[in-house]
């Protein structure tokens, strides 16, 4: 399977992205980000109340796989695992971390899912120039954070899982431009990743075909001294 996985989480930055580019990627979409992501692979969600606001729109227009760690609702398209609050990532491929941010539990169903490289947008950490939370609709007071101090909360979590996957040799590139989380993980713009990536496929295939030829020259010369130790003279 590929190594590389793209995780697309709520923070506004994700509005300012060519989100078309990670069609025909591997994508985990995360809460209502769905809407921006149809064609993800997996939609996670670790917020009960969220699937009993927006369950019916998702059910309509989502074909992908949805996997929560949510106990108290139920469903047949739902795929469960067991939610773990401590901090750090589960390495039970049946649990998954959340406590304060669903991200946790994406990252840490990527690692499940063997992926080693992950891709990380709308991981902002911070609410937008404008005041906004979220590059969607902003939820209603249903869903409203209860404390103040969510950020914090969050990147206590995020600071632990970030160890857990340096420990285990998972690479992260966070392109949300302008987060708050870029002492944890490297800061990119998506069209500066792909752009990168391209030029690092350009450069293999280049490789590759370097080799090819260094074999063809050096299969020619081993031809003509075949010929020469066979008593066969070399034409002039």
């Amino acid at each position: 399977m590929d190594r590389r996985v793209f995780i697309v989480a709520g923070g506004p930055s994700v509005a300012g992205q060519d989100i078309d580019r990670l069609k025909g990627q591997h994508v985990i979409a995360i809460n209502s980000s769905w809407q921006r992501v149809p064609f993800a692979e997996i939609l996670f969600f670790g917020d009960d109340r969220w699937w009993r606001e927006y369950s019916e729109a998702v059910l309509a227009g989502f074909a992908g796989r949805i996997v929560t760690c949510a106990q108290a609702v139920h469903h047949p398209r739902l795929e469960k695992l067991r939610r773990r609050t401590l901090p750090g990532l589960s390495d039970d491929k049946g649990e998954v971390m959340v406590r304060r941010s669903s991200l946790t539990g994406a990252l840490n169903l990527g690692v499940h899912m063997g992926f080693r490289e992950i891709v990380l947008l709308g991981a902002d950490g911070q609410s937008g120039a404008d005041g906004r939370i979220h590059h969607h609709e902003e939820y209603g007071p249903r869903l409203a954070t209860s404390h103040s101090n969510q950020w914090d909360e969050q990147r206590k979590d995020l600071d632990a899982a970030a160890i857990d996957l340096k420990r285990w040799g998972v690479s992260v590139i966070n392109a949300s431009p302008g987060s708050a989380l870029a002492d944890l993980w490297p800061v990119m713009a998506l069209d500066d990743l792909f752009e990168k990536q391209e030029d690092q496929d350009e450069q293999c295939a280049d490789g590759k075909m370097l080799q090819r030829m260094d074999a063809a020259v050096h299969s020619g010369a081993g031809a003509v001294r075949g010929r020469v130790s066979d008593g066969q003279s070399i034409p002039g």
